[in-house]
Order: C-alpha cells, then structure tokens, then sequence
C-alpha cells in the first residue's frame, strides 16, 4: 500500500495542530493535541481502509473493476480513498482519456484528505506524463516534505528534474534514493546508471556488484544487464562474455541471461553463436507459457520472435496468429 509511515503523519500533525490546540486548551479539555492526533488517525485510516479490503484490482484494472469502484464512489463521496483507487486504476488503464481521468480522481482524493504522501508522489507521475512538469515538482516536493524517508520520491523527483533539464539536481536525488535502500536495489541500479553517464563506470561496476550480492533481490537480472552493457561499452567483451557465461549457468535459469548473450555475440559480429541461446530461450518461453496457461499475447510473440532468428518461420507465424487473437481478446 502506497502511504505514509505513522511516524511521519504524527510529526506533521503534532507541528500543524499543536498551536491551535494550545490556543483552546483553556476553553475545553476535549481539544487537547493528543485528542486531535487521534482524530486524524481516524480519518487517515478510514480513507485508506477501502485500499486494504482487495476486492478490485487497481493495478490490472478490467471494466467489472470500474464497475465496483464507480458504484463505491457513488455509495462513499467522501471517501479520498476510493477516489484515489479509481484514479490509480485510470492511470494503468488503456482508456483513450486515462491521464485526465486519473488526475481528477486524484484531485479529489487529496482535497478530502492532504496527508498521504505517497497520493501527492503518484499525481506527481501523472502531472509528467501531462508534460506539466512545474506542477510535477511541486507535488513531489509535498511528498518529500510529508515523508523525507522513502525513497521512491526522490527518484521520481529525479527523473522529473530530468524533464526539466536539470541533471545535476536530479543526479544528487538518484544519490539520496540510493542511500535510502536498506540494501542496494533498484535505486542502486539507477544510481549506477547515472554514473556510467558520468564517464565513472568503476564505481558503477562496483555498485551493480552490491546489488548482484543481493541473490534474493527482484532486481539481479537489471543489475547483471547493466554490468554487461557498461563492459561492452568500455570494449572489455572477454569480461562480459565470461561473467554472461556465468550468470546464464546460475539455477534457475533466466531468460534475461540468454537475451543478453544473444546481445553480446551479435555486438562481436558473431551471430551464428547466438543460436544456442535463441534455441534456450524457446525453451525457457515454452515453459512459462505452458507452466501459467498463458493467455498474454506478449508471451506469444516473444516467443515467435525467436522462432524467427532460429530460421522457423511456421512455428512463428503460429505463434503469431495465437498473439494476434489473444490481443485482440485482451482489448475487447
């Protein structure tokens, strides 16, 4: 769940209520800060009580969903919750309108609640979607402002500095991002990133490094495919080819290794070696499409992709008429 920690809530309400309490304390024991804390904890739970309930999926969003949620919204018009939900489902939705039907769900959702940082810092991603990057900042910079912990902010407001054409405040922001990571992750990888663009690939190495040792991370493939463009940008192609040989034996295998070794052997003008990879990797899509019933057309044309570089074009052209009817299914 998106939103700010109680820690930081509490501070924000202790600096922002104390005075006013303290003002009417002499008036009537039942405006004292502690009282009003509670309060707003009242109403920061309720407006984010429908988020917890899961009973629609705002991150895959199918039309029952906005079914449920226009009918919340009609039940609870002052719940910010629920439009911050419906927002959030716009913005993935594939609605030919979604940017301007999300922002005006967010809007909604912070005029009746003003405390969750984690809202300001996604209405912040729809604003630069909108090319409304001044509007962008200022969002993000509330978020800061509300929780200056997590880290997530800080790259947002990277890469909206970077629309703006700042890059050193932005690269100063992917540094506090990465700082913030309990252990080198994803903001490790952007940081790395932005280093290589600094002509300081050493400690670009290094970093991805810390995020390799992190053998349980989600990004360890990100983090490899970064140490292997940055070798082959520096002409090091017997290093890159040796640590590719190495990740593509680690168990289980991953089909981010293999495209990786396809990429590297075509770069050294070898593309005859890459055919055991494609032949690996037809393997490695046939197990995930059967393993899941893959109903994704991605799945499919990926696949027929490879099927064309290993020269069979009838299992492609099968796979692509599959990718067409399950697009066409998924857009309906």
């Amino acid at each position: 769940m998106f939103g700010i920690e109680k820690r930081s809530l509490l501070a924000v309400l202790i600096l922002c209520s104390t005075p006013l309490c303290l003002s009417s304390c002499s008036e009537s024991d039942d405006t004292d800060p502690i009282s009003t804390i509670k309060s707003y904890m009242r109403i920061f739970t309720a407006a984010n009580e429908d988020e917890l309930k899961g009973d629609v999926d705002i991150y895959h969003p199918q039309s029952e969903d906005f079914d449920r949620l226009n009918k919340k919204v009609l039940a609870n018009p002052h719940n910010a919750s629920i439009f911050r939900n419906r927002g959030r489902a716009y913005y993935v939705s594939d609605l030919t309108n979604h940017l301007d039907l999300a922002l005006a769900d967010y809007n909604k959702a912070l005029s009746l609640f003003a405390w969750n940082a984690g809202w300001y810092s996604e209405r912040s991603s729809i604003l630069s979607l909108l090319e409304k990057h001044e509007a962008a900042l200022k969002d993000i910079n509330k978020a800061i402002q509300l929780d200056g912990h997590e880290s997530r902010f800080y790259s947002n407001r990277a890469t909206i500095y970077e629309d703006l054409g700042k890059p050193e405040e932005a690269f100063k922001d992917i540094l506090k991002a990465a700082k913030l990571e309990k252990t080198a992750s994803l903001y490790s990888i952007y940081l790395a990133k932005a280093l290589a663009k600094r002509g300081q690939e050493t400690e670009a190495l290094d970093l991805l490094n810390k995020v390799i040792a992190n053998a349980d991370d989600f990004w360890t493939s990100d983090a490899h495919e970064q140490r292997i463009a940055i070798l082959m940008t520096q002409g090091k192609f017997n290093q890159a080819q040796k640590e590719v040989a190495e990740w593509k034996q680690e168990t289980p295998p991953s089909s981010s290794a293999f495209r990786c070794s396809v990429k590297l052997a075509e770069a050294m003008g070898s593309s005859e070696k890459a055919r055991p990879d494609y032949q690996e990797l037809v393997k490695l899509s046939t197990t995930e499409i059967d393993e899941s019933d893959s109903k994704s057309s991605m799945q499919f044309e990926e696949r027929a992709e490879y099927f064309e570089k290993l020269g069979q074009p009838k299992e492609a052209a099968e796979d692509r008429r599959k990718a067409l009817a399950l697009y066409e299914e998924e857009s309906k």
